[in-house]
Order: C-alpha cells, then sequence, then structure tokens
C-alpha cells in the first residue's frame, strides 16, 4: 500500500511537529528536561529564541527539526539533521543568542500510516 503524499509545503510543518514531539519525549542527558525562563548567557529564553530562529535554520538543506536541550546542566538548542556532515555542520551556527547548539542525526523522519 502506497504511503500519502503530502505537499511539500507541508513536509516541514509536519516534520517540524513530529520532531517537536520527539523532543518532549525523549531526555537529552538522561535527565528530565527542566523549561528555564532565561539562561545566564542570554537576556532571552530559549523558548524566544527557538521561535525566533527555526525558520532560519529550517532554510538549511538537511535539518528538519529544532528544539531544547540541556549541555553540562544547561539549556541549549537542538538542531535535528538528517546526516550530519561538515558541510551541514559549517552552516549551523555554535551558538545562537548565547545559547549552545548541538547538532543530532536524525535520518529521514517519515509519517507514520494511519491505522
Amino acid at each position: 500500500m502506497p504511503l500519502p503524499c503530502f505537499e511539500t509545503s507541508m513536509m516541514k510543518p509536519l516534520l517540524v511537529a513530529i520532531v517537536g514531539a520527539m523532543t518532549i519525549a525523549m531526555n537529552v542527558n538522561g535527565l528530565p528536561m527542566q523549561h528555564e525562563k532565561k539562561s545566564i548567557q542570554s537576556e532571552k529564553s530559549i523558548t524566544q529564541v527557538l521561535k525566533e530562529r527555526t525558520s532560519e535554520l529550517m532554510s538549511i538543506h538537511g535539518v528538519i527539526g529544532t528544539g531544547e536541550g540541556r549541555k553540562d546542566g544547561h539549556p541549549s538548542v537542538l538542531v535535528f539533521v538528517v546526516k550530519k556532515t561538515k558541510a551541514i555542520s559549517s552552516k549551523i551556527p555554535k551558538t545562537l543568542d548565547g545559547y549552545p547548539v548541538i547538532v543530532r542525526e536524525t535520518g529521514r523522519v517519515k509519517p507514520m500510516k494511519s491505522p
């Protein structure tokens, strides 16, 4: 049975939603993620930084989502990519508004079939 077709314009929002749900479900360093309003490094909350910068990150070929993570006990920006390469890593900033950026290879994310 063939998989349903989606318009290209619908794929990125769908992938962002799927990866966002995966981010909520997973826990990056084996510790529960705690929502932090502000970081020592930034005047903006990580949620605000992601809201402002996700579209910029999603415009990079190979990026399929973003999320909140933790690095050394502090909030960080997660960037999910199909395949982590030097070429794609060089296009992704090391920090965003003072938050460290972690690049995670996820492979292709595909929508599940309806039951």
